[in-house]
């Protein structure tokens, strides 16, 4: 498995097919891809067997809980080719969905099944039809107008896309001192 690390405010995208491969990344050895791409090369993947060819088709995940204030700016950031949107909504008690569904009449609305974040994704990834799928926060934590970038990424060949925070271009307004000291160091 070849994972990207990109610098970014997004955090994940993949290809649909490696869903369940990127829970695991036993055997992984770390390259350089250049431009700043960190990747998780894994040593026994068979390259080329069912590669894909042409732009892959991108389902874009929203887990949601109350987001109908950020909605229309994650929204209007999402690029306009994607395949399909999938809001996964956590029951949220707002106008969340209406938000939603107003702003892009073909979202795709899934309920959560259960609590928590990893459950939103889940579903979501249950529901999604494309080639790829991109995670986006419906709190504009993340830049949906980045997907190209790991679209890109998966085209050149890694299996797994990982924006990061903490690389030269990265940032955000909301990362506070503690959470850097948990496991990233920042110089």
């Amino acid at each position: 498995m070849v994972t990207a690390c990109l610098p970014s405010v997004m955090r994940l995208i993949m290809s649909s097919s490696s869903v369940q491969a990127a829970m695991s990344l036993c055997a992984a050895v770390p390259v350089v891809l250049g431009d700043g791409v960190v990747a998780i090369l894994d040593k026994d993947a068979n390259r080329g067997e069912g590669s894909q060819v042409g732009f892959p088709s991108v389902s874009v995940v929203v887990p949601a809980l109350n987001e109908e204030r950020n909605i229309p700016h994650v929204f209007g950031r999402i690029p306009e080719d994607v395949h399909q949107v999938v809001l996964v909504d956590g029951r949220s008690v707002d106008n969340t969905v209406a938000v939603a569904r107003r702003l892009r009449p073909d979202v795709c609305v899934v309920s959560q099944t259960r609590k928590g974040k990893g459950n939103a994704l889940a579903c979501g990834f249950e529901a999604a039809t494309g080639d790829v799928i991109a995670m986006v926060d419906a709190d504009g934590s993340a830049d949906p107008g980045e997907i190209p970038r790991f679209v890109a990424a998966l085209q050149d060949g890694a299996d797994f896309a990982k924006g990061t925070r903490f690389l030269p271009g990265g940032g955000s307004a909301d990362i506070r001192l503690f959470e850097v000291n948990r496991g990233c160091t920042v110089a």
